[in-house]
């Protein structure tokens, strides 16, 4: 197809080409320069036009390097230094239904302790729909891919007001609305695309100028926002009112986010690599559908799970033509009856990814495969899922373990899923073998000279650029070893050092049990070598320091709690704490070492801390204790 993209959208849609027959590469293209255009303030179509080429990408080559990305920058999209982030800008949990949240408040109230429902608030805050940033150190930088952003401090300068000051933590950088309304919404198809103009554009159009100009940009810190607070209670036997109320800003916004206040019960729910477990974005349920299940196709991932997915009757959902909706396991097809003819309800999460909600009409006939669609192996039942365990030589296994080193390891932008397939079937099936590749093996399988040359060059840069080890070590898809479980085992470790780890060594690190760590230490042993080679090739490493702790701090190993309404701010309080060795907890239980308490201290804590002969502080004393 040309390479032009004003001819390439009107064959799409004014001459009705079917999408899911243009090939990935053009999709990829077509969705990256759509995406210049929008960043630069100038979209070329609007986000549903968008939204039908992602879904089409999406149908025909799932696992492409595309949608590896959190948001799609890059050092092309900014013309300034990478930023690492103090603490990863997260992502938010969704739910659709009241009955999500109610579960959301059943997992908050399971944290608590020994704080009954009604003793702890909960916030609710308009989700801005505009462009994550996060002022630190005196540097606003972009979201980028939750660990390192870009730095647009520089839009400060241009007129982007950062309400409540400097050094705000993470925010949104948004349009006013009835400025967007009145002014620009002829031209541009959303606010957002005002703001990603400005963000990754040295040319400032007029439009964006004048926006500045009036003073109609600012970045929003999350924490000025939350606009309504109470107990679970009110939560939930006001909800729709509480939306509603909730729900009004002057700028753009998708939803509501709702969290809990108490620190205590944050610090024990945790996070995520994804997001945080104390909070949640709700956002009203989109439309769904009904349609036939055609037949049902088999999906292999890394490692080794078959993965059903219905094809069905193309059916019109929020927009998009939807032919395909993922089952989730084998087990679902087996439990809710679903084979070719089964009618179910689906609707597109998020108005993006299309899953079931319901099966309204079994199927006559329920048919899973007991073969391996790669390796033609025989498939093996864990759980409810279907396990392909020749993991050593399945050819769709190996290539999904190059595509998701890859991706994890986020500094290389041309290695996608049908370059590597191309790469794979050439014969070089490692990570070994592809960090020894030559320009002329790379134009012998069929690359392009110049596509050949830049691949060359950014497997140099991938391997001189320094990344996180912790990155490094979760690029290799170790089961249960995500980025953040890398970090924590780094922190303990060298990389060097892992081939010598006991089982128990791992098992004794916090939050390591004993159905991971024998998992993880057998598929290090077989990794290691792979690791050592790369290791050998150059590879630039940032070292994940372990956080010592000195003997003399006064709270090393101990446990405390804090109750009441404190002087300074409450979560800079537990920052120190955890910082000299302590555990914050958010119930008192004998572990306990120390109760902090402040204005309001809970009666119930009080008595339980001296019933339990648990020492009990004034924050003034704590203060005195700590400094």
């Amino acid at each position: 197809m040309e390479k032009n993209i004003e001819q390439f959208i009107q064959k799409v849609f004014d001459e009705s080409i079917l999408l899911d027959q243009v090939n990935s590469k053009d999709l990829v293209w077509a969705l990256k320069t759509l995406n210049k255009l929008y960043r630069a303030g100038n979209p070329l179509v609007p986000d549903d036009k968008y939204d039908e080429i992602y879904e089409a990408l999406k149908k025909i080559s799932p696992s492409n390097s595309f949608f590896n990305r959190v948001e799609p920058e890059s050092s092309e999209d900014f013309a300034s230094k990478r930023v690492e982030h103090t603490l990863p800008m997260l992502s938010l949990d969704k739910a659709y239904t009241f009955d999500e949240i109610l579960k959301f408040t059943e997992r908050v109230q399971k944290h608590a302790g020994d704080l009954k429902e009604g003793s702890y608030l909960y916030g609710a805050s308009p989700k801005l729909d505009g462009m994550a940033g996060n002022f630190q150190n005196d540097l606003l930088v972009t979201r980028g891919d939750g660990y390192h952003g870009f730095d647009i401090t520089r839009i400060i300068d241009l007129g982007v007001i950062p309400v409540g000051g400097l050094n705000t933590g993470p925010g949104e950088i948004v349009l006013e609305q009835e400025f967007f309304d009145k002014y620009l919404s002829s031209k541009f198809s959303h606010p957002r695309n005002v703001i990603v103009g400005i963000a990754g554009s040295d040319d400032i159009n007029d439009d964006a100028e004048n926006a500045l100009k009036e003073g109609a940009v600012s970045f929003i810190p999350h924490i000025s926002l939350v606009s309504w607070k109470g107990t679970s209670n009110d939560l939930l036997s006001n909800f729709d009112v509480i939306m509603k109320q909730v729900k009004v800003s002057p700028y753009p916004m998708d939803g509501v986010v709702i969290e809990v206040m108490e620190e205590g019960i944050k610090s024990s729910m945790g996070s995520t690599n994804h997001h945080h477990n104390w909070q949640i974005a709700y956002k009203e349920k989109g439309q769904t559908a009904f349609s036939t299940v055609q037949s049902i196709s088999w999906q292999l991932g890394r490692t080794g799970r078959c993965t059903p997915v219905m094809n069905i009757e193309e059916t019109d959902l929020s927009g998009a033509k939807i032919k395909r909706v993922t089952a989730h396991h084998a087990g679902m097809i087996k439990k809710l009856g679903i084979g070719k003819g089964s009618v179910i309800e689906i609707i597109r999460s998020g108005e993006v990814i299309p899953k079931i909600v319901r099966v309204m009409e079994k199927a006559n006939d329920i048919s899973i495969i007991n073969k391996c669609p790669s390796c033609n192996k025989k498939l093996v039942w864990n759980n409810d899922f279907l396990l392909c365990t020749n993991h050593a030589s399945c050819p769709q296994q190996l290539l999904s373990r190059l595509v998701h080193f890859f991706a994890v390891l986020g500094n290389i932008d041309l290695l996608g899923h049908k370059t590597l397939e191309k790469i794979f079937l050439g014969g070089f099936t490692t990570l070994e073998k592809i960090y020894s590749i030559q320009l002329q093996d790379l134009e012998g399988i069929g690359l392009g000279p110049k596509q050949a040359s830049n691949i060359m060059g950014q497997l140099i840069r991938s391997r001189k650029e320094e990344i996180n080890d912790w990155r490094f070590l979760a690029a290799f898809g170790i089961q249960h070893l995500g980025k953040g479980e890398s970090k924590k085992l780094l922190k303990e470790y060298p990389l060097e050092a892992l081939n010598k780890l006991s089982v128990e060594d791992i098992q004794n690190i916090e939050s390591f049990g004993p159905i991971a760590s024998p998992v993880i230490h057998k598929e290090i042993k077989l990794l290691m070598p792979t690791i050592e080679r790369l290791l050998k090739k150059g590879f630039s490493l940032k070292k994940t320091e372990e956080f010592k702790v000195s003997s003399l701090s006064p709270l090393r190993n101990m446990s405390i709690v804090f109750s009441g309404k404190m002087m300074h701010d409450r979560e800079v309080m537990q920052d120190r704490a955890l910082s000299l060795g302590a555990k914050v907890q958010s119930s008192i239980n004998k572990k306990t070492d120390i109760l902090i308490t402040g204005d309001n201290a809970g009666e119930k804590k009080l008595k339980k801390a001296k019933d339990l002969g648990i020492k009990i502080l004034s924050e003034k004393e704590y203060s005195k204790m700590t400094t």
